[in-house]
């Protein structure tokens, strides 16, 4: 492997992440969120932790608490 095969791997790569982050804002960037869809958006951050929160919660390993043996 040479030295410009690899940097136009990265780079190649670096396209591939970049686009679907950008794309989307591009495109909605001028759109404005329709109220209802700006109240559900208020209630993501609390559903991710809770999710993040009741596994630890609810699961031991790979054993959940609720399985008496």
């Amino acid at each position: 492997m040479n030295n410009n095969y690899i940097f136009f791997i990265i780079i190649g790569m670096y396209i591939v992440t970049y686009l679907p982050r950008v794309l989307p804002m591009l495109i909605f960037s001028k759109k404005e969120m329709p109220d209802f869809l700006k109240k559900i958006m208020k209630f993501i951050p609390v559903a991710i932790l809770t999710s993040l929160t009741a596994k630890d919660v609810f699961f031991n390993g790979d054993r959940s608490i609720f399985i008496y043996s």
